[in-house]
């Protein structure tokens, strides 16, 4: 027989007739947030737990291809160039555009001569 638990937000399937069951289970009986779900409950929590995968797939492999300096930067570039078309910015957004171009002035990328 297949029984399910919610674990700190993923669905884990067991087969209680599976030798390894009875240890894994004593191995869970730690976690608090380990709980017996029934077949609606399963039914209805899948959706959510496909959604929270994506995200943490997605999430990395952002982070992997377009680190979160690069992503501020695309943003703040955008948000500048709308200022200064004369959008008017929140002032905090207003305020983080100024710190970030000190910080660009004060550190430019140099040309650097090709070879």
């Amino acid at each position: 027989m297949i029984k399910r638990w919610y674990i700190h937000g993923n669905i884990v399937e067991k087969d209680t007739g599976d030798a390894d069951y009875t240890k894994w289970r004593a191995d869970q009986d730690h976690l608090t947030e380990a709980h017996e779900i029934t077949e609606a409950q399963y039914q209805e929590l899948i959706p959510a737990v496909r959604l929270e995968q994506i995200r943490e797939l997605r999430a990395g492999e952002f982070r992997q291809r377009i680190p979160i300096t690069d992503q501020l930067d695309a943003l703040l570039k955008q948000f500048n160039l709308m200022r200064m078309n004369g959008l008017n910015l929140v002032d905090d957004l207003d305020g983080v555009i100024g710190e970030w171009l000190a910080v660009k002035r004060k550190h430019p990328i140099e040309d650097t001569p090709s070879t």
